[in-house]
């Protein structure tokens, strides 16, 4: 049940299991959906909503890796909703629960029904994991798949006469990784682990090994085929994870400024739901080591720590990509809360649970300075106005007919445009001088390079760039509305855009 007590039932078990079910899932949906954004808030989201119709990663939909199983959730979800974005946060909704219900379980398993229902009340409002719920939907497969894989690893260590948790373990690591290929890596130390701790067996390591190569190759071949060949594939995921870790991470050139950045952000975005618990640790009594004690010790470093330094030196861009880890706190919060409980005698869990939630949720609305502001409300609101203010400009101006868009520096990113205007013609111009200019039209690229810089027959013209001087922009021709400037076009004289000469085709 969720919330036991020591208090005798008025309903039996599996009923009140079900209404407290019931109430977490209502909590969940509603702090969700209220506060979704109204527009597809990441230019990844955008990828997703994308593959909904064609996967492709190599053409980024979605992006690579691809996460084929999770694109297979968004379209079984998608045939109950049409719109992509409430596809999405349905979908998060179904995965942000079973990750719930399974570091409920583990914790309950782990230490005791209480430390699980602590547990799930510490993740349901943890901020990185709320922010995912409403804006980034696959990184809830972390949380999922990692509470997933650690439950198994558990039973796995628990009952270590038999090899067959070990082995489900391994294949639920090689399904995890088709929806989160990351996880694979993350948390494989866990399960090396555990076959460690059961007897090392070389036999039951071949056997996990090819349970998880089972459970991978499906999901894996898909993806080798939409992209082209498994050559193309290997190839595809080399360059994109070095593209991504290049910047940041010292082992693959980065500076020391960026990377200190990187490691100070993974320590504030993973610890950020420590403060709803860890205050409880001055209040337990010590107590000599129990029975099982230093394995679930161990379990959880093996668990925690690989992740956590993933994060740290390798990479980490956003709050909720570090949800690998805040789920194995969430667990040990959970057991902190249920020994506090214990030392004062609380027969019930519920007051604790909900103080548990209430002091993690509320550092999604306040933000504990300027790195956790990242993980909060208002970044996502501020988002959302933003893509409503300039889309609303894009369509005053508009007028009837098809016009050109040009998109050049601005905080709206060009995915943007690209999806809600697939009726005019998009140019998107970099900033970065190493980027080449792109062109679309009805959501495909039609130029890229020197050539896109041409645009077509179209009289009105309008340029999203808010950054640039509107006194200079007056002085040559262009009106503003909002975020966007827009004029007509009498004329085959080219355009000057930053360092850009926009050519008109004959």
């Amino acid at each position: 049940m969720f919330f036991p007590s020591s208090a005798g039932p008025a309903l039996p078990p599996r009923v009140r299991t079900f209404f407290w079910l019931s109430i977490v899932f209502l909590l969940l949906t509603v702090s969700r959906w209220m506060l979704a954004p109204r527009f597809l808030y990441y230019f990844d989201s955008i990828n997703f909503a994308l593959s909904m119709d064609h996967f492709d990663p190599w053409h980024h939909q979605p992006q690579p890796p691809g996460y084929p199983l999770f694109v297979g959730a968004l379209r079984v979800v998608g045939l109950a909703f049409r719109d992509p974005q409430h596809v999405l946060v349905a979908t998060g909704l179904l995965i942000a629960f079973a990750a719930l219900l399974l570091s409920r379980r583990l914790s309950a398993e782990m230490f005791a029904p209480r430390a699980g229902v602590l547990t799930a009340a510490l993740l349901l409002f943890n901020p990185p994991f709320w922010l995912s719920g409403v804006t980034n939907q696959v990184r809830l497969c972390l949380a999922m798949c990692s509470a997933g894989v650690a439950l198994l690893a558990w039973r796995a260590l628990q009952r270590r006469e038999s090899g067959v948790w070990l082995w489900l373990a391994f294949a639920g690591l090689g399904l995890a990784a088709g929806f989160r290929p990351a996880d694979c890596a993350l948390l494989v130390p866990l399960l090396l682990w555990v076959w460690f701790s059961t007897g090392a067996s070389v036999s039951r390591l071949a056997i996990g090994i090819g349970c998880m190569i089972a459970a991978a190759l499906p999901w894996m071949a898909v993806t080798a085929w939409a992209v082209g060949g498994v050559p193309r594939w290997i190839f595809l995921m080399w360059t994109y994870g070095r593209d991504q870790f290049r910047g940041t991470s010292l082992l693959f050139g980065a500076e020391a400024a960026p990377a200190l950045d990187m490691a100070l952000k993974a320590v504030v975005w993973t610890g950020i739901g420590l403060i709803a618990w860890i205050w409880a640790i001055p209040f337990l009594r010590s107590r000599q080591n129990e029975p099982g004690d230093r394995s679930r010790t161990l379990f959880l470093v093996a668990w925690i720590l690989p992740p956590f330094v993933f994060s740290m030196l390798i990479h980490i861009g956003d709050p909720d990509q570090a949800l690998t880890t805040i789920v194995g706190l969430c667990v040990v919060g959970g057991a902190v809360l249920h020994r506090l409980a214990e030392r004062f005698r609380l027969t019930r869990a519920a007051p604790l649970a909900l103080l548990a939630a209430a002091g993690s949720g509320v550092f999604f609305f306040v933000p504990l300075g300027t790195v956790a502001q990242a993980s909060t409300w208002e970044v996502v609101r501020s988002t959302d106005e933003r893509l409503q203010t300039t889309f609303d400009a894009i369509r005053a101006v508009h007028g009837d007919r098809p016009a050109a868009i040009i998109h050049y520096g601005a905080e709206v990113t060009w995915r943007h445009i690209f999806y809600y205007f697939p009726s005019d013609y998009l140019l998107y111009l970099p900033k970065d001088a190493g980027e080449l200019p792109m062109s679309f039209h009805q959501r495909k690229l039609v130029k890229e390079g020197p050539e896109a810089t041409r645009l077509p027959q179209v009289r009105r013209v309008i340029l999203v760039a808010p950054h640039l001087n509107g006194g200079w922009m007056a002085e040559h021709g262009w009106q503003v509305r909002g975020q966007v400037y827009w004029r007509d076009l009498s004329d085959n004289r080219p355009l000057s855009i930053g360092n850009w000469q926009i050519q008109r085709t004959m």
